[in-house]
C-alpha cells in the first residue's frame, strides 16, 4: 500500500497534473488490490477503505478548484 500512496505523490508532483488537481479538472484515485482476501481497497485521502458497490468512489487526492492569491484581494 506503501508503493499506492509513493506513486499519488509523485503524480501530484508532475507540472500537468498539478496544474489540473488544482483548477478541478482532475483526481487522483489510488487502487490496491489485497490477494489475500479478494478484494480491492481504495486510499480515501490518507487510509484505505474497501470498495462498496453502492457508494462513491473513494478519492485519494480531490481536484479543487483553487482561487489565486491576488484575486481574493482584487478591488473591483
Amino acid at each position: 500500500m506503501k508503493n499506492v500512496v509513493a506513486q499519488i505523490n509523485s503524480l501530484r508532483g508532475h507540472p500537468a497534473v498539478a496544474g489540473r488537481i488544482a483548477t478541478g479538472q482532475l483526481s487522483l484515485h489510488g487502487w490496491f488490490f489485497a490477494l489475500d482476501n479478494p478484494s480491492v481497497l481504495a486510499l480515501d485521502g490518507d487510509t484505505f477503505v474497501a470498495i462498496q458497490d453502492d457508494e462513491q468512489m473513494p478519492v485519494a487526492l480531490p481536484g479543487r478548484r483553487r482561487i489565486a492569491i491576488q484575486d481574493a484581494f482584487a478591488v473591483g
